[in-house]
């Protein structure tokens, strides 16, 4: 930094501008000003430098330093503003990014919706290599060339060229890129400069992001160095990177853009926290249109996989949360519940305050609580700019909403009602990071920051067991104070996936030179450091773990001991394989001093002002003081600290202090023993809506984090949930739609055998005839006791799909199959204590019983351990908000929740008339008639008639069908309610006994969880004239010899419904489990993806179409065995009003260039060189088409 010259530090936010600007004097100057303006044309970094400069009477020439965070970049994504991309493929891949993995974001929308591509046009390349780097087909470059000559110079602004296994073998993608060059295409971005990184699609879009946003970056770039006369002041430009480094502006890339600015403010809570000597920190950063959230324990940890609004990045990015509320949140009453956000109101309108036509939000509830006094705040506001925050009309919208809500509340309960849903809303986000990363939340403090952190930081450190809060005087500029505190910071990453071993030391040691050395073209520092990372996993798994190490010379076997050691912290168990290198990534970081910034200090004799804030029900007198007034004092809340640009709220029970570093810390002095008082319905309902969830989800994150299996690990198969003491579901995360209210079953199954229960017991369970689906979903139901008592209060349950539970063939689920106990070990509630985990003689002994015992009692065991341990999780939360509410008034809200499900469920039931309908499927027949009673009060779905018990395996116990009634109500419902019995309340459900749908004891069913299912929604659907039929199978494919087992389900087209079409190649109805990444998959497997991609063409005579199958071949290259599970090859998906019926798949077997369509649902050998073709099914159609 030059001393003699101003310095900028800037970050461009989504609603306001922050810049802090230091004098050649060490002055320190503060301007807020907004991102956007009804002029678009207007710069806020240049209008706002130019500002501070004029009223200090000096010019550009006196810069010497600008560093800037920028939202060019995110914006372009979020407003679809970037660049017009021709994207090039290798064969058989045109659609890939398309089809993406398959799954959808929410699994209730009844119109799926996926993200727009960001290219225009896909062009495809004879060009295909294998693992190994073999051609599989060969490149004719002559005719690639003529193809290439086709593209006109200036039709596309980028080229984005990505090749399967391009990451490993670049050559290919470099050549075809020096062609383009030499047409006069001079914008080409290659996938493997973007991401030296394994996974296909996500490498791919992630130059497809690069290649869309690059060119406005460098824009932006160049009209901001025109606008300070750049080159002729000599002025040094750098950019903040959302890796938490610096960048010179020539080396600052699009792809490294995304999150800058968030990315600053983290850097920036970092060094606030380690000035106050705290080494654990939760950044909280909320501002106006969301609240980013992350963590510090001594090391910056970054995410290499990142999803902003649907467009997927594999680039080292701070892990960074974002939870859609902010002080800009939208509030809202609709069905008798308050919520706030997702939508926000924007930096313009901005707030109904701001005097703009804005709508409600949690900056006017906290206006209109005296949390915000409009005295205080600069006049920037109005039509003109120069007016006051508006509290009147605050005020009145309040006094309106309360009559609406309940007319004998107080219009302050109705506003403080929803700020403290809003706190509990991003504590269950924060609650769910804890759980993920395995933190104790309680040693940490909270580093707030951002426009609207102060007002709350108190509310969510009571909230989340957190001490003590630490605010920085420039918390409202901490992204811009970060950059500050930050250094120039470049990062290389290389897949490697190869056995980490001593006997790759040396390729390993070239591997870190060759990046250190590409990151040293960066620099001309003389003096820099470098850190390596090694991504490690087991062989067979997917979570990485990253060991870091700063010395030059490698020691695999230290490496290994310390992969072990966080492992076993981290999942609670080590696995007896191969130990894989994932990746290898080097920082290089140039030396640089971090600046320290003056903070305003006013000398003053302590008169304080006195403002009356609305706190936990009642209105309180506040001692208000200037925060640059604040030196040597104490303030015990309730308190207010302020200045031009932030309130900060010391709620009562807290106090602040001064540091020396200067920072503010607010700690927890008096904590209430005393149970918390309930606030109205209302406001209690989406309090504990949140809390229920919260429950279930961070059950969820334990069990992801702690499993072994593939299955559960990394295509996510299993769900949680929470319920009553009757067996009655209060709460189920939405993970697997087959699972959703299914679960109850079990639990009552339990109660109704009335067997002693002791605390302590865990049950198992996967039968049938005890209220399971199948038998590899294994259910763990433990008991919860009251502390006061030796009464159930309530019961805690996971799910998870075992890759195998023993049975004729491996998976578990073969057609071959004729009875149950052909299909694996039954768990029928076998219980269980913690000490049978440790000693697991008695479950091993289980599990290598019957006929057909477990082929790898060890991995169910690993996740019956994953799945005790997410139920104890579970309780440990559910214990705690016990503890703070009281057990009368959990149980109150639990009801009130059921209460307000089986509400909604009435709503809808309203509008449902007498309709039945026949459903043909391949190997079997459903019937239904769906009958409205009791004025709208009951439901009764009737299924008799339906076909009889299979022979085979294609039966659905009962609870299959409660679990599709549940999920097509919740998506008719349409509101974001936590899944519960009582959305099932009003539901009879008729069938026949020994039916398809309600089989005998010892019928098999494993294809009833996976097909039967799918079947049983697309007949509801249309009964209800909702939408036309989606694939009615999930296309299960089960392939493996003695050395691997893999097993997945293909999507495919949806139906259409009455206003929208439906979705091409995407998981729909029962299933939402991803498909795994064609180059980790070709890694893994003996088996080559050739295609995957759309087929046919849309609809022509539907009104709405429906959507598209895919076709997916299978190039085998080892000998195997292969089963298959799947329908309409014979009998077409239906159309709806007129709508023509969706296309039929088939399975086909290419041997020797003969291609043999084989049947929907057999048991087939596959020998080397056959060609496996799966062509799934698509959508009907939904209206006949107006050609008029």
């Amino acid at each position: 930094m030059e001393k003699n010259n101003w310095n900028f530090w800037i970050d461009k936010g989504g609603t306001f501008t922050d810049i802090i600007a230091l004098s050649p004097n060490n002055s320190l100057f503060l301007e807020k000003v907004l991102s956007q303006s009804q002029n678009k044309h207007d710069d806020p970094v240049s209008n706002g430098i130019k500002k501070i400069l004029t009223d200090n009477s000096t010019e550009l020439k006196n810069i010497g330093n600008i560093t800037v965070g920028t939202t060019k970049a995110t914006n372009a994504l979020l407003e679809k503003t970037g660049e017009k991309i021709l994207l090039i493929v290798p064969k058989g891949f045109r659609d890939c990014q398309t089809i993406g993995y398959q799954s959808r974001q929410d699994i209730f929308s009844l119109e799926i919706k996926k993200p727009i591509p960001l290219f225009s046009k896909v062009i495809e390349l004879d060009i295909r290599l294998t693992k190994s780097g073999n051609d599989f087909i060969k490149p004719n470059w002559k005719i690639i060339t003529k193809q290439l000559k086709q593209i006109k110079i200036g039709s596309y602004n980028s080229i984005c060229v990505s090749l399967i296994h391009g990451w490993k073998f670049p050559g290919y993608e470099i050549e075809i890129q020096s062609i383009l060059n030499q047409l006069g295409h001079k914008n080409v971005t290659l996938g493997h400069e973007i991401s030296k990184t394994i996974k296909y699609i996500r490498r791919t879009h992630t130059s497809l992001v690069h290649a869309y946003v690059d060119p406005i970056i460098r824009s932006d770039i160049d009209n901001l160095k025109k606008e300070i006369n750049f080159d002729k002041n000599n002025i040094s430009l750098r950019y903040m990177q959302s890796n938490g480094g610096l960048a010179e502006e020539k080396n600052f890339r699009g792809i490294n853009s995304i999150l800058s600015g968030p990315a600053g403010g983290v850097m920036g809570a970092i060094s606030v926290g380690k000035n106050s000597g705290f080494k654990k920190i939760i950044t909280f950063d909320m501002g106006g249109t969301s609240t980013d959230v992350s963590y510090f324990e001594g090391e910056l940890e970054y995410k290499n996989e990142k999803t902003i609004d649907n467009q997927i990045l594999q680039v080292p990015i701070i892990d960074i949360d974002t939870i859609a509320s902010g002080g800009g949140s939208i509030l809202e009453y609709r069905n008798s519940r308050m919520t706030v956000g997702p939508k926000s109101a924007g930096s313009f309108p901005g707030p109904m305050s701001y005097g703009k036509n804005g709508p409600l939000t949690l900056t006017d509830a906290n206006l209109f609580l005296g949390k915000i006094i409009e005295k205080y705040f600069p006049k920037k506001f109005g039509h003109d700019g120069k007016s006051m925050l508006n509290k009147q009309i605050v005020s009145e919208e309040f006094k309106q909403l309360r009559d609406n809500i309940d007319s004998k509340m107080l219009p302050e309960d109705i506003a403080e009602g929803f700020i403290k849903i809003a706190v509990e809303k991003m504590c269950r986000v924060i609650r769910k990071i804890a759980t993920r990363k395995g933190l104790h939340l309680e040693e940490h403090a909270l580093v707030s920051y951002g426009g609207a952190g102060g007002q709350h930081a108190c509310q969510i450190a009571e909230n989340l067991e957190i001490k003590t809060v630490i605010i920085n005087p420039l918390s409202s500029f901490l992204s811009a104070y970060g950059m500050a505190q930050s250094g120039e910071k470049y990062i290389k990453q290389e897949s490697t996936f190869f056995e980490f071993d001593t006997k790759y030391r040396n390729k390993i040691d070239a591997l870190i030179k060759k990046l250190q050395k590409e990151n040293l073209v960066n620099t001309k520092s003389k003096t820099v450091s470098h850190l390596n990372l090694f991504y490690l996993k087991y062989k067979g798994t997917d979570q990485s773990i990253c060991i870091k190490e700063k010395k030059s010379k490698i020691k695999c076997e230290d490496l290994i001991k310390n992969f072990r050691k966080i492992h076993k912290k981290i999942y609670g168990y080590n696995l007896n394989r191969k130990i894989i290198l994932d990746m290898i990534q080097v920082e290089t970081t140039p030396r640089h001093n971090k600046i320290e910034l003056p903070i305003k200090k006013i000398n003053t004799k302590n008169k304080f002002d006195y403002e009356n804030f609305y706190s936990k029900g009642k209105w309180v007198k506040a001692i208000v003081c200037r925060i640059e007034k604040f030196y040597d004092i104490e303030l015990t809340g309730p308190a207010m600290l302020i200045d031009d640009h932030s309130t900060i709220i010391i709620e009562e029970g807290w106090q602040a202090t001064r540091d020396q570093s200067g920072n503010i810390l607010i700690k927890r002095i008096k904590t209430s023993k005393t149970l918390r008082k309930a606030d109205e319905a209302p406001i209690m309902l989406e309090i504990f809506n949140n809390h229920f969830m919260s429950v279930a989800e961070t059950m969820g994150e334990t069990l992801q984090r702690t499993a072994a299996s593939i299955n559960i690990k990394e295509r996510l198969d299993y769900s949680c949930a929470l319920f009553d003491n009757i067996g009655n579901l209060v709460a189920n995360a939405p993970h697997i739609p087959v699972h959703l209210g299914s679960m109850d079953d079990c639990i009552k199954g339990l109660i109704k055998k009335n067997q002693s229960v002791k605390r302590g017991d865990i049950f198992i369970n996967n039968s049938p005839n005890s209220g399971g689906t199948h038998l590899p979903d294994i259910t763990i139901i433990s008991p919860i006791f009251s502390e006061k008592t030796e009464d159930i209060i309530f019961y805690l349950a996971t799910r998870g799909h075992h890759p195998d539970i023993g049975g004729i063939y491996p998976g578990s689920m073969t057609p071959e199959a004729k009875k149950l106990d052909d299909e694996g070990i039954i768990f029928d509630n076998f219980k269980i204590r913690m000490s049978d985990l440790t000693k697991n003689e008695r479950l091993q002994k289980k599990l290598n019983s019957g006929k057909y015992p477990a082929r790898n009692p060890e991995l169910n065991i690993q996740d019956i351990t994953a799945q005790v341990a997410a139920n104890k999780i579970g309780e440990i939360q559910l214990r705690k908000i016990i503890d703070y509410y009281g057990l009368d008034v959990v149980l109150k809200q639990m009801y009130a929740i059921q209460e307000n499900a089986k509400t909604a469920c009435l709503g809808i039931l309203k509008n449902i008339k007498p309709s039945s309908f026949n459903m043909a499927l391949d190997n079997f027949n459903l019937k239904l008639k769906i009958k409205a009673c009791s004025k709208g009060k009951k439901i009764n779905f009737d299924f008799t008639g339906s076909s009889r018990e299979s022979s085979d395996n294609f039966n659905a116990p009962l609870p299959i069908t409660k679990a599709v009634i549940i999920y097509v109500l919740r998506c008719l419902i349409n509101e974001d309610i936590p899944l519960n019995s009582g959305i099932l309340e009003p539901v009879e459900i008729s069938t026949d006994t020994n039916s398809i749908i309600n089989p005998s004891k010892n019928a098999a069913v494993s294809a009833g969880n996976v097909e039967v299912s799918q079947a049983l929604a697309n007949c509801i659907f249309g009964a209800l004239s909702i939408k036309a039929s989606c694939q009615s199978t999930m296309n299960n494919i089960i392939l493996g010899n003695d050395k691997f087992q893999y097993y997945e389900t293909v999507c495919g087209g949806q139906g259409a419904g009455k206003n929208h079409n439906g979705c091409d190649a995407i998981q729909t109805n029962m299933t939402n489990s991803r498909s795994t990444d064609p180059e980790i998959f070709e890694e893994e497997y003996p088996i080559i993806l050739s295609e995957i991609s759309l087929v046919g063409k849309k609809q022509n005579n539907s009104k709405y179409a429906g959507g598209r199958g895919l076709r997916k071949i299978f190039f085998i290259c080892d000998n195997m065995s292969c089963s298959l599970l799947s329908n309409n090859r014979k009998e077409h998906p239906f159309g709806l009003c007129g709508g023509e019926p969706g296309k039929l798949g088939s399975n086909i077997r290419i041997r020797n260039n003969v291609a043999t369509e084989i049947e929907g649902n057999c048991q087939i050998e596959l020998a080397i060189g056959d060609r496996l073709m799966i062509t799934t099914p698509s959508g009907g159609g939904y209206g006949v088409k107006n050609n008029s």
